[in-house]
Protein backbone atom coordinates (compact mmCIF):
# COMPACT_ATOMS: atom_id res chain seq x y z
CA UNK A 1 0.00 0.00 0.00
CA UNK A 2 2.47 2.62 0.81
CA UNK A 3 4.52 1.58 -2.21
CA UNK A 4 1.30 2.02 -4.59
CA UNK A 5 0.39 5.85 -2.91
CA UNK A 6 4.08 7.13 -2.69
CA UNK A 7 4.77 5.80 -6.69
CA UNK A 8 1.43 7.48 -7.28
CA UNK A 9 2.83 11.24 -6.35
CA UNK A 10 6.44 10.36 -7.39
CA UNK A 11 7.00 10.18 -3.57
CA UNK A 12 9.99 8.44 -2.23
CA UNK A 13 9.70 5.74 0.43
CA UNK A 14 11.40 3.07 2.23
CA UNK A 15 11.35 0.14 4.52
CA UNK A 16 12.73 0.48 8.19
CA UNK A 17 12.87 -2.34 10.39
CA UNK A 18 13.53 -0.07 13.75
CA UNK A 19 15.30 -1.70 17.09
CA UNK A 20 13.43 -3.39 19.59
CA UNK A 21 13.86 -4.09 23.27
CA UNK A 22 12.97 -7.88 22.00
CA UNK A 23 15.36 -8.98 19.55
CA UNK A 24 19.50 -8.62 19.57
CA UNK A 25 19.41 -6.49 23.07
CA UNK A 26 21.00 -7.96 26.18
CA UNK A 27 18.32 -6.68 28.65
CA UNK A 28 19.15 -4.25 31.98
CA UNK A 29 18.10 -5.44 35.41
CA UNK A 30 15.36 -2.32 34.96
CA UNK A 31 14.28 -3.72 31.78
CA UNK A 32 13.78 -7.33 32.49
CA UNK A 33 11.92 -6.27 35.76
CA UNK A 34 9.87 -3.93 34.07
CA UNK A 35 8.71 -6.81 31.43
CA UNK A 36 8.39 -9.15 34.14
CA UNK A 37 5.97 -7.05 35.80
CA UNK A 38 3.76 -5.70 32.29
CA UNK A 39 3.55 -9.29 31.34
CA UNK A 40 4.56 -11.93 34.63
CA UNK A 41 2.82 -14.78 33.42
CA UNK A 42 4.27 -14.81 29.20
CA UNK A 43 6.62 -12.08 28.83
CA UNK A 44 8.55 -14.42 28.20
CA UNK A 45 7.46 -16.49 25.40
CA UNK A 46 6.41 -13.17 23.72
CA UNK A 47 9.74 -12.01 23.81
CA UNK A 48 10.97 -14.96 22.22
CA UNK A 49 8.07 -15.07 19.73
CA UNK A 50 8.96 -11.25 19.07
CA UNK A 51 12.30 -12.20 18.11
CA UNK A 52 11.89 -15.28 15.92
CA UNK A 53 9.94 -13.61 13.81
CA UNK A 54 12.51 -10.58 13.47
CA UNK A 55 14.93 -13.01 12.76
CA UNK A 56 12.82 -14.45 9.83
CA UNK A 57 11.34 -11.13 8.78
CA UNK A 58 15.04 -9.72 7.99
CA UNK A 59 16.76 -11.60 5.70
CA UNK A 60 12.89 -11.75 3.81
CA UNK A 61 12.50 -8.57 4.13
CA UNK A 62 15.97 -7.62 2.98
CA UNK A 63 15.88 -10.04 -0.66
CA UNK A 64 12.62 -8.05 -1.33
CA UNK A 65 13.81 -5.34 -1.10
CA UNK A 66 17.20 -6.07 -3.70
CA UNK A 67 14.69 -7.52 -5.54
CA UNK A 68 14.07 -3.83 -6.76
CA UNK A 69 10.74 -3.06 -4.48
CA UNK A 70 12.74 -0.56 -2.18
CA UNK A 71 15.84 0.46 0.00
CA UNK A 72 15.34 -1.58 3.25
CA UNK A 73 17.02 -0.16 6.10
CA UNK A 74 17.79 -2.78 9.46
CA UNK A 75 18.02 -0.56 12.55
CA UNK A 76 17.13 -4.00 14.70
CA UNK A 77 20.64 -4.16 15.85
CA UNK A 78 21.19 -0.47 16.88
CA UNK A 79 20.92 -1.75 20.83
CA UNK A 80 22.93 -5.03 20.29
CA UNK A 81 25.89 -4.00 21.87
CA UNK A 82 24.51 -2.51 24.81
CA UNK A 83 22.96 -3.54 28.69
CA UNK A 84 22.09 -0.06 29.55
CA UNK A 85 18.22 0.42 29.94
CA UNK A 86 17.26 1.83 26.60
CA UNK A 87 13.44 2.79 26.81
CA UNK A 88 11.30 1.42 23.49
CA UNK A 89 8.49 -0.30 23.21
CA UNK A 90 8.99 -1.07 19.12
CA UNK A 91 6.53 1.68 18.23
CA UNK A 92 7.70 4.84 20.16
CA UNK A 93 10.99 6.16 21.53
CA UNK A 94 11.62 7.94 24.53
CA UNK A 95 15.05 8.78 26.57
CA UNK A 96 17.80 10.87 25.07
CA UNK A 97 20.19 7.10 25.07
CA UNK A 98 17.44 5.27 22.46
CA UNK A 99 17.76 8.25 20.43
CA UNK A 100 21.27 9.05 20.07
CA UNK A 101 22.53 5.13 19.42
CA UNK A 102 19.37 5.46 16.58
CA UNK A 103 20.73 8.65 14.97
CA UNK A 104 24.49 6.99 15.39
CA UNK A 105 23.47 4.58 13.22
CA UNK A 106 21.67 5.80 10.91
CA UNK A 107 24.80 8.62 10.45
CA UNK A 108 27.05 5.25 10.24
CA UNK A 109 25.17 4.08 7.12
CA UNK A 110 25.17 7.50 5.76
CA UNK A 111 21.41 7.81 5.51
CA UNK A 112 21.45 11.66 6.61
CA UNK A 113 23.54 11.86 3.33
CA UNK A 114 20.98 9.93 1.54
CA UNK A 115 18.24 11.28 2.61
CA UNK A 116 19.33 14.87 1.57
CA UNK A 117 20.54 13.57 -1.77
CA UNK A 118 16.90 12.06 -2.77
CA UNK A 119 15.68 15.21 -0.88
CA UNK A 120 17.52 18.01 -3.92
CA UNK A 121 16.65 15.70 -6.62
CA UNK A 122 13.11 15.09 -5.54
CA UNK A 123 12.68 19.33 -4.83
CA UNK A 124 14.56 20.32 -8.53
CA UNK A 125 12.30 17.78 -10.22
CA UNK A 126 9.62 18.90 -12.68
CA UNK A 127 6.82 16.95 -10.65
CA UNK A 128 4.24 19.44 -9.73
CA UNK A 129 2.59 18.71 -6.32
CA UNK A 130 -1.14 19.62 -7.07
CA UNK A 131 -4.14 18.33 -4.72
CA UNK A 132 -6.05 15.77 -6.46
CA UNK A 133 -9.57 16.18 -7.65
Amino acid sequence: VTRSLAESRGALYAVLFQPTLHFAKHWSRDESKMWHARRPGDGEEISRRAAALYAAAIPAVSRWGRDGHTQVVDLTRVYENTSETVYSDSVHFSGERGYAMLTSEIEKQGLVGEIARRYRDWESSPVTWAPQP
